[in-house]
């Protein structure tokens, strides 16, 4: 399971600019809702939405790539 930045749960390949890319990511996310006056449940469903289209990601691409080398 890969969190923000490339770095996994079960150790994999991360980097500290790839971490902070996606922490400012996030950041900005949450301060642009915030300037919109969007309310904190919406800001939170967006958040988290984002999180697991993060996170879906390299399974997606794994499963992709298995596909095509059949």
């Amino acid at each position: 399971m890969v969190i923000l930045g490339g770095v996994s749960v079960a150790g994999g390949r991360g980097t500290i600019i790839g971490v902070v890319l996606a922490a400012a990511l996030m950041g900005f996310v949450t301060f642009g809702l915030g300037l919109k006056n969007v309310p904190g449940i919406v800001m939170s469903i967006v958040v988290g939405s984002l999180l697991i289209v993060v996170a879906a990601i390299p399974a997606i691409s794994r499963c992709i790539g298995a596909l095509a080398r059949r």
